[in-house]
């Protein structure tokens, strides 16, 4: 059975075997359903407690956390914030996903379908809740490496990365890992990404680097082909501090 959370014994108390088994035996690290019940419980926490968060965790994704002294952190390199399945969308926009809580990140973008051909998938950084409509420099190159010749270099001042040319082949089994630096920061956010697609017996690699150079502050980011709509998933992680 899952255990009760934390409970403070008072003197006198009849300590009963319900208790020890899920108090103390079940509890050396502690179950709460979310982060508002923890908080609840444990609202002055010290350093080293370890605790379980159920379903309402971070991205709804079971896990747990400990505390270090100034905030709850998973004891692990990577941290799964985000973890959105779209479906037949010209557009799929993740807001408030970066914050204070990490400072990098790192983006699995897998494309299951899409339906125009000869389309790339741009991903656009979000202010708030609205795309930026300001060109930030950013620079790329891209090549093909079987089926064709559809190289491509991304130039400067867009307001957007592509993670992949379409060319004349439909991108719809494109997928990409892309990393931010810093797009929470009030200072430039570098970005480097890789991706491949294999559509129409042809495959197609691209890399990317560059940065939005501007000191702007970032918390969501944004995926549309260039025209149609398109079926995937995309997962975020934020790099351990």
């Amino acid at each position: 059975m899952a255990g009760a959370g934390k409970k403070t014994f008072t003197a006198g108390e009849v300590l009963t075997a319900s208790d020890v088994n899920t108090y103390l035996m079940e509890q050396s690290v502690m179950y709460f359903a979310g982060t508002a019940a923890r908080s609840s419980a444990i609202p002055t926490p010290t350093t080293g407690m370890t605790s379980y968060i159920g379903v309402t965790g971070t991205a709804s994704i079971p896990q747990i956390e400990t505390y270090t002294g100034s905030a709850w952190q998973t004891p692990y390199g990577l941290t799964l914030l985000n973890n959105t399945t779209f479906t037949s969308t010209s557009a799929i926009q993740i807001d408030n996903v970066f914050s204070s809580a990490f400072d990098d990140y790192k983006i699995v973008f897998r494309l299951t379908a899409c339906s125009s051909s000869g389309t790339g998938i741009r991903a656009t950084l979000v202010d708030g809740t609205t795309p930026t409509t300001t060109a930030k420099a950013f620079w790329g190159s891209g090549g093909s490496t079987s089926g064709g010749s559809n190289a491509s270099t991304f130039g400067a001042s867009l307001t957007y990365f592509e993670l992949m040319y379409g060319g004349s082949t439909s991108p719809s089994l494109t997928n990409a890992v892309i990393d931010l630096v810093a797009p929470n920061i009030a200072t430039s956010t570098g970005v480097t990404f890789n991706s491949f697609n294999l559509s129409g017996g042809s495959s197609f690699a691209y890399a990317g680097a560059g940065a939005f150079e501007t000191n702007d502050t970032f918390e969501g980011i944004r995926f549309a082909p260039a025209s149609g709509t398109m079926s995937g998933v995309v997962k975020i992680y934020g790099y351990r501090k």
